[in-house]
C-alpha cells in the first residue's frame, strides 16, 4: 500500500520509491519525503526501530474478528482476492507481458535490484522489470536499466530508453543476463518471473 512506510534492512524508511530523510535546512531542521537516491550525497537517511505498538484500531478489529468470525468471512475472502494484485504494476498484468525480479549475479543470490536502481537485501524491495528489445524496463514507467557507463558493476540507474549498448543485456545461459558493454567485472543478473503478487 502506498500509505504504509517500511523500515528496510539498510535502515531506510521507504514508501514505494521514496524515502524519509533530513530536509537539509539547518535553520529549520525537519524531515522530508524524496527519492531515496537524493539522500545519498548527504550521507543517507538511516533509522532504527526502538519500539513498536499496535494501534487501538487494529486491536479492536482483531477482537471483532475473533468475536464474530462469520461477519468477516466474506470480507476476508474479498480482501485476499484484492491482495493478489496489490503492488503489481499494471504493465505486469497485461496479456503477453511478463515481469521479472533481477537478482545480482555475485554468487550470493541475496541482492536484488529495487525500483531506484539500488541493490536491496530485503526481497520485499525487489522491483518489477520487463525484458523487451534486449533491455530491462522498470515496469512502472518503462524507463530502461542503464549501466551509468562507469566502471562500478554495482551502480545502476534508469533513463529514457535510447537503444544504446549501455542499456542492452544478453542472455549468457539459463536465466542469466549480462550487460552488452563489458568492463573488468561482469555486470549480470539472474532473472526470475514475478508472480502476480508480492
Amino acid at each position: 500500500s502506498m500509505q504504509s512506510w517500511a523500515l528496510s534492512d539498510d535502515g531506510t524508511l521507504k514508501r514505494g520509491g521514496t524515502c524519509l530523510g533530513p530536509n537539509g535546512d539547518a535553520s529549520k531542521p525537519g524531515l522530508k519525503e524524496a527519492p531515496c537516491m537524493s539522500f545519498r550525497n548527504s550521507g543517507g537517511a538511516r533509522f532504527s526501530k526502538v519500539g513498536a505498538r499496535q494501534p487501538i484500531e487494529r486491536e479492536l478489529y482483531i477482537k471483532a474478528q475473533q468475536d464474530h468470525p462469520e461477519v468477516f468471512a466474506l470480507l476476508n475472502k474479498q480482501l485476499k482476492a484484492d491482495d493478489a494484485h496489490s503492488g503489481v504494476p499494471g504493465r505486469c498484468l497485461e496479456a503477453g507481458r511478463r515481469c521479472y525480479t533481477l537478482t545480482f549475479a555475485d554468487g550470493t543470490g541475496k541482492r536484488c535490484l529495487d525500483n531506484e536502481g539500488n541493490l536491496a537485501t530485503n526481497k520485499d524491495d525487489c522491483g518489477f522489470f520487463l525484458y523487451e528489445n534486449q533491455a530491462f524496463k522498470r515496469a512502472e514507467d518503462e524507463h530502461c536499466l542503464d549501466t551509468w557507463s562507469d566502471m562500478d558493476p554495482e551502480t545502476w540507474g534508469f533513463y529514457e530508453c535510447h537503444g544504446g549498448d549501455n542499456q542492452k543485456f544478453k542472455n549468457t545461459g539459463g536465466s542469466t543476463y549480462c550487460t552488452l558493454v563489458e568492463i573488468k567485472d561482469p555486470q549480470c543478473f539472474n532473472i526470475e518471473e514475478r508472480k502476480k503478487s508480492r
